[in-house]
């Protein structure tokens, strides 16, 4: 009986000290259990002595009820010792190990979160209150994992005014615990910079043609069109209105000049399409929009994802030829998606009028085809079936874009984006930077204040 009692004693004052969970509690019993029977086994030595004669004094006999009332007492105090000293010393290794069980498992969600750079859904996951029982250290690492979460969302966030905003949240959470702002700070002062520039039309578009570098100078040349949503020519920026990174670190531009009615340069895509998708037909008309909409100049290679990858290509600028092997498509049982990117990634080399374009249902992707598109510096636009971002939103990158067949406004934007998406002449702008580059740099540019546009490139020595 005052073995089960002391048990109960044990979940009452665990639970008493603040606990949550019974794994706390557990821990506790076996404990508090072995002390009290090292007491009693103590008081049934003594016991055991006096009546031997060596201490005459406690040579009496305690009725039941007596027996039960101590063990009852002796449980009771030794639990809420107990449970006081795991609940008040945080530093106690065996409470790290059994309180930060709630802890592990949200850093655990939250990583996998940061792999797929769903930035605002780590965000919203850490905008509650986090729960009590996390240790300081698990609590830091939290909060600065949300702080991070923040500025890479809001770096990546086309919106320029979202954007600062998640800039100065990320600010104010750093200052509130103490953390490093800096990042923070340096972003906010490219808003501050960029609430200074003109307003660009709405569906502007910026692309990096061309990066020329004098080492010797210390400069950059890099060349920059742009247009707006109706394709025209975006005229009269001036050095201001611009501003450019490399390797995601600020450079000031030192000047920027404008060569109106530039004849525009071909393009050269990759088109990657999933022919066991069960929506076949529909990523093919996709595609065929892409092709019927490359003009004298652009060229493009299909690859068929089937069983094994099949590369196919037609003249530069010879659309029917393209249009017919995609209509002539057949299905296939299976795609090797990760082999039918690896053979269009092998083909480009991370110019700024190269593309990738990947047509397919939802497949798992490697980190190592992952990492190949990062590091091909090409934009990647990835056509997704469904209507909900899968694991092919992890192939976007260098300025791409994910569209998802079932979301209205994504084909709305798509169709926007590649069809006639190639004007008969652009404005190019040549900004002169102050930056050395290397073989591999990324170059990023950004255009305007409000309706900011973005572009990217790598730098490859010609």
């Amino acid at each position: 009986m005052t073995l089960i009692v002391s048990m109960l004693v044990v979940i009452a004052a665990a639970l008493a000290a603040g606990w949550t969970g019974l794994e706390n509690a557990a821990l506790g019993i076996p404990v508090v259990l072995g002390l009290t029977w090292a007491a009693a086994r103590l008081r049934r030595s003594l016991h055991s002595r006096a009546g031997s004669g060596e201490y005459p004094e406690l040579a009496y006999e305690d009725p039941p009820a007596r027996r039960m009332v101590a063990g009852l007492v002796w449980g009771a105090l030794l639990s809420l010792v107990l449970a006081l000293a795991f609940h008040v010393a945080a530093r106690v290794p065996l409470y790290r190990a059994v309180a930060d069980l709630h802890g592990r498992q949200i850093l655990s969600d939250i990583e996998t979160l940061e792999r797929l750079h769903e930035w605002n859904a780590i965000v919203k996951r850490l905008s509650g209150p986090l729960p009590r029982r996390l240790s300081p250290d698990a609590r830091r690492i939290l909060i600065e994992k949300k702080m991070n979460a923040l500025i890479r969302g809001g770096e990546s966030n086309s919106n320029a005014i979202a954007a600062c905003g998640q800039f100065r949240e990320a600010k104010e959470l750093g200052l509130a615990e103490g953390l490093d702002t800096s990042l923070a700070i340096a972003r906010l002062d490219v808003c501050a910079e960029r609430s200074r520039r003109r307003s660009l039309p709405p569906g502007s578009r910026a692309e990096i043609l061309r990066i020329e570098r004098d080492n010797a100078g210390g400069m950059a040349m890099i060349g920059v069109q742009l247009t707006d949503g109706a394709n025209r020519p975006i005229v009269g920026l001036e050095p201001t209105d611009f501003g450019a990174a490399v390797d995601g670190r600020p450079v000031s531009v030192v000047r920027a000049d404008v060569i109106d009615k530039l004849p525009a340069r071909g393009r050269r895509l990759a088109i990657v399409v999933d022919l066991a998708a069960p929506e076949r037909i529909q990523l093919l008309a996709s595609a065929a929009l892409v092709a019927g909409s490359l003009a004298e100049g652009d060229a493009a290679e299909l690859i068929f994802c089937g069983e094994s990858a099949v590369r196919a290509s037609a003249p530069a600028g010879d659309r029917l030829a393209l249009l017919k092997m995609l209509f002539r498509a057949g299905a296939a049982p299976a795609c090797s998606l990760p082999e039918a990117i690896a053979l269009a990634a092998a083909g480009l080399h991370g110019q700024a009028r190269e593309a990738l374009l990947i047509f397919a249902a939802d497949h798992p992707i490697p980190d190592a085809t992952a990492a190949l598109l990062a590091e091909c510096g090409s934009p990647v636009f990835v056509v997704q079936m469904g209507s909900s971002a899968g694991e092919l939103r992890r192939l976007v990158d260098n300025g791409g874009q994910l569209f998802l067949t079932d979301s209205v406004a994504d084909r709305a934007s798509f169709e926007a984006r590649f069809r006639n998406s190639r004007p008969d002449s652009s404005t190019r702008y040549r900004l002169i930077v102050a930056a050395a580059l290397a073989p591999g740099t990324r170059i990023s540019v950004t255009v305007g204040g409000e309706n900011a546009v973005n572009a990217a490139a790598h730098f490859q020595e010609r």
